[in-house]
């Protein structure tokens, strides 16, 4: 006579795993009603469908393991799939709100769990209600993680993005090992790890080298951002102040040369004579001689006035400024505009023996700064660069790289707060939410005393791209070294453990076959 092997575990064992189960959906219970409610709207800030799956899959758990309440089990894990899909493709219904598709994933693969937790029967369901245990632990810890500064920032990935609150990706953890629990009080499950201590090993060494890389992972992730990070925000800062220095020196070099022209005794001289006519020639080809001197601005429009404001000599198209263009703060008076490049007009008054003879307005085409747009895109294909001045209401930016002219954006009192910094006179590097509710980094500074703010912003994602890079190539170096030592003990453990599950079910069998006696001695 063999010992029979136990498909089902002892009744001792029965009652220590319902406890467990039950009270692991009492807190989900607890936590679904207030956040139902709303009681604490800090602490339990999840949406009215997150915390009403909650609240039914805490009553699947606290009567999992009580026979006659099966069907009860069943009916709460189908009125969570329900719930969920319904917040999803119903967002606007009531009593339940939106839900994002990651915490859906979560509760439906949660309801099915707790629906069929009595039909699994075979080995490949037994593999695959695990694997859906594993699944939903994951996306508990995907949504703690999202909420982590540092790898959110790196990883270009907000809370919002995620649409999993704090409190919800905490309650899909508890509801993970919730349901782990219940499964490890089932029959199927005690029948696949019963007699196989290798698969128990393989399984508790594979979860502790798995806990203790993903501590020893964030805590990497932690340290290396604190110094990372700040490096690359650096950079970023220089990026922009090597800009705005030379959108700054390209600005004063127009004043000075401006300045040279005006002060020139030629134009004074000729200007104080009454600009002969039949001398405006050979003072033309003198006023060009002056310009082509110049080097990194070159004119390409001037127009000289008399006192009456007469025009004598004038060079290119008259083209008034009637389109977008952006007053500087300049010793003389300047608009900046764009018209096939960035360019500066300036009028400028000419003086001679104490006299004001007239004045000269000059459009100088700025050529340098026509690459700082084109050098913003080094940084990633999201970079954008802003340069705006301060209205009466609103901002007059220059936006978008490869702009034909430039737009009026009126802001009012709430523009963007970078360029609001900006044009305070400040400089740094924050971050802010895009359109998407993505994480953007932003640097900011003033462009000297021209009354400009200049302001470049990148995705966090294409910003971190090298150190994601590098983080996720740690990551699959981490997860093979978790594969290959768990499989390496496996393999090692294996065939001891087989040999003495051998010996103890040879023991028993020898045990049972000894016919029990009662011997009395005098």
């Amino acid at each position: 006579m063999t010992a029979r092997r136990r498909r089902h575990p002892p009744e001792c064992c029965r009652m220590k795993t319902i406890v467990p189960p039950v009270l692991t959906g009492l807190v989900l219970f607890v936590a679904g009603v207030f956040g139902a409610a709303h009681a604490f709207p800090a602490l339990f800030a999840m949406t009215s469908a997150e915390a009403w799956c909650f609240l039914l899959a805490g009553v699947g758990l606290m009567v999992s393991r009580f026979h006659r309440l099966r069907r009860l089990r069943a009916v709460m894990g189908a009125a969570v799939v329900s719930a969920a899909l319904a917040a999803v493709f119903y967002p606007d219904a009531p009593l339940l709100g939106g839900m994002g598709a990651l915490s859906a994933i979560g509760f439906v693969l949660s309801g099915a769990m707790l629906a069929l937790l009595d039909r699994v029967a075979q080995r490949a369901a037994s593999l695959l209600a695990q694997g859906g245990l594993a699944a939903i632990l994951t996306i508990g810890l995907v949504g703690l993680c999202a909420h982590m500064p540092d790898l959110a920032l790196i990883y270009g990935v907000s809370p919002r993005a995620v649409a999993m609150s704090v409190p919800a990706a905490a309650g899909m953890v508890v509801l993970a090992v919730g349901l782990w629990l219940a499964c490890a009080a089932s029959d199927w499950f005690w029948a696949f790890y019963q007699w196989r201590e290798d698969r128990q090993i393989l399984v508790l060494s594979a979860m502790l080298l798995l806990g203790l890389t993903l501590a020893a992972g964030l805590g990497g992730v932690m340290v290396v951002s604190r110094h990372s990070v700040p490096l690359l925000e650096k950079s970023f800062q220089n990026v922009l102040y090597t800009d705005t220095l030379l959108f700054q020196n390209q600005i004063e070099a127009a004043v000075h040369e401006t300045a040279s022209i005006v002060s020139h005794p030629a134009l004074g001289r000729f200007l104080a004579k009454g600009a002969a006519v039949e001398g405006a020639g050979a003072f033309y080809e003198q006023f060009v001689r002056i310009t082509e001197t110049w080097g990194m601005v070159s004119v390409t429009r001037f127009q000289v006035m008399d006192a009456a404001g007469r025009e004598v000599v004038a060079s290119g198209r008259t083209e008034p400024l009637a389109g977008f263009r952006v007053p500087l703060r300049t010793p003389y008076p300047a608009a900046l505009f764009w018209r096939d490049g960035w360019r500066v007009r300036l009028r400028a008054p000419v003086f001679y023996d104490g006299r004001r003879v007239g004045r000269v307005v000059i459009e100088i085409r700025l050529n340098k700064l026509n690459a700082v747009f084109d050098h913003a895109k080094q940084w990633g294909a999201s970079a954008d660069f802003n340069v705006c001045a301060k209205q009466r209401v609103g901002l007059a930016c220059f936006l978008s790289p490869g702009l034909t002219e430039g737009r009026r954006d009126a802001f009012g009192e709430g523009y963007a707060a970078p360029m609001r910094r900006a044009l305070a006179g400040r400089q740094g590097v924050m971050t802010e939410s895009g359109f998407q509710g993505a994480p953007v980094i932003a640097a900011y500074t003033p462009i000297g005393d021209s009354g400009l703010g200049m302001v470049l912003k990148i995705d966090a994602r294409d910003l971190y791209q090298p150190l994601r890079q590098q983080l996720s190539r740690a990551l699959v170096v981490f997860l093979l070294l978790i594969a290959l030592g768990a499989g390496f003990l496996f393999l090692r453990v294996r065939p001891l453990v087989r040999h003495l599950a051998a010996a103890k079910r040879y023991m028993r069998a020898v045990l049972d076959n000894v016919p029990d006696a009662i011997i009395t001695t005098d």
